[in-house]
C-alpha cells in the first residue's frame, strides 16, 4: 500500500523539466510492481490450490499438512491442470470411494505430481497383467500400498516379483495370493 502511494506520487511529477527521469522511474516502479504482484499472485495461487485440494478430499488441517510436508512440491502444481485431473483419473481407474481416495494420497502424496498417464497408468497395468489382478484386487493392492505406484515396475516391482516368487517357490496364483494379502513385500530385499 506504501509502495503505491509512493509510486502514484512520484508519477505526479511526471510533468516539468525532469520528465525523463521521472519516466524511467515509472518503468521501473512499474516493473518492480508488476513483479511484486506476480510473487503475491504466484503464492495465493499456491495456496488457493492446497485450499481446493483440502476440500476436495475433505481433510482436516493435519492430513493436509503432512501432505505438504510429504511433497512440497504439490504447491508448486496448479490444482486444475495438475492436481484435480490426477485426483479423477486415479479414482476413476481403481474406482475408488472418498475416503480410499483421500487415504492413498495421505499415504502417497508423490502421486499428485506424477503425471498419471505416462507414470501411474502404466504401472498399474503392469501390475495387474503380471499377478493377474481383477480390479477388485488392484485397488485392494494400492489401498493397502500406494507408494507402489511411485515405483518403476520394470526396475523394482517386477525384478521383487520374481525374487520373491523364486525363493518361496511359490506358483503364479500364489504369489497373486501373497501380493493382495500383504503388498508392501513387494518393497522387501531379496538379495
Amino acid at each position: 500500500d506504501q509502495l503505491k502511494r509512493c509510486a502514484i506520487r512520484i508519477l505526479s511529477l511526471e510533468s516539468g523539466p525532469h520528465k525523463l527521469l521521472f519516466s524511467k522511474v515509472r518503468i521501473r516502479i512499474s516493473v518492480y510492481i508488476y513483479l511484486h504482484n506476480f510473487k503475491l499472485f504466484a503464492q495465493v495461487e499456491r495456496w488457493t490450490a492446497a485450499a481446493k485440494l483440502q476440500t476436495r478430499l475433505q481433510l482436516s488441517e493435519a492430513p493436509l499438512q503432512r501432505i505438504i510436508v510429504r511433497c512440497p512440491t504439490v504447491l508448486t502444481c496448479s490444482f486444475e491442470s495438475n492436481i484435480g485431473p490426477s485426483l479423477a483419473r486415479l479414482q476413476a481407474r481403481l474406482q475408488l470411494n472418498e475416503a480410499q481416495l483421500q487415504k492413498v494420497i495421505i499415504r502417497c502424496p508423490t502421486m499428485l505430481t506424477c503425471n498419471f498417464d505416462l507414470n501411474t497408468r502404466p504401472s498399474l497395468a503392469r501390475l495387474q497383467t503380471r499377478l493377474q489382478l481383477n480390479e477388485a484386487q488392484l485397488q485392494k493392492v494400492i489401498v493397502k500400498n500406494p507408494q507402489l505406484t511411485n515405483c518403476s515396475f520394470e526396475s523394482n516391482i517386477d525384478p521383487s516379483l520374481t525374487k520373491l516368487q523364486l525363493r518361496l517357490q511359490l506358483s503364479e496364483a500364489q504369489l497373486q495370493k501373497v501380493v493382495v494379502a500383504c503388498p508392501s513385500v513387494l518393497t522387501f530385499s531379496f538379495e
